[in-house]
């Protein structure tokens, strides 16, 4: 692979990562959050809960992989979205043993909420770079 286009690949990863954080933070600082909104949600919590809405359903082991974290750090956040009424945990129906991970209405929710302001702020980004920069 180019090392250019690697360095570029960087940097746009690491850009995007900036603007959810902002989004987040900003996010963070209105008073009107709801219980289980994604104002009161950390970047760390909406990641787990992206993961879960995009394969939509996870075990412990692939939720800790897939977030690059150890299995009682995201049974310790799983433990707050099921708090928060985000997430749920699942027998599954062939394997007793397996717990299935999946988002309630309201995570999933919360979900299309956040990337729906997050496509908005990259809208509004987009449109101040013009289309040459962008």
């Amino acid at each position: 692979m180019d090392d250019t286009v690697l360095s570029q690949a960087r940097h746009l990863r690491g850009t995007i990562r900036e603007l959810q954080q902002r989004l987040v933070i900003r996010s963070l600082r209105r008073d009107t959050a709801a219980a289980g909104s994604p104002r009161e949600l950390t970047l760390a919590q909406m990641t787990r809960l992206s993961v879960i809405y995009d394969r939509a359903w996870v075990n412990w082991k692939e939720l800790a992989e897939a977030t690059h974290v150890s299995p009682p750090s995201a049974s310790a956040m799983l433990d707050r979205l099921t708090d928060l009424g985000l997430a749920m945990r699942q027998s599954s129906a062939t394997d007793r043993r397996e717990v299935r991970i999946t988002l309630t209405p309201a995570g999933a929710g919360a979900v299309e909420e956040f990337e729906g302001a997050l496509l908005q702020t990259l809208v509004v980004l987009l449109r101040r770079l013009g289309p040459e920069t962008a």
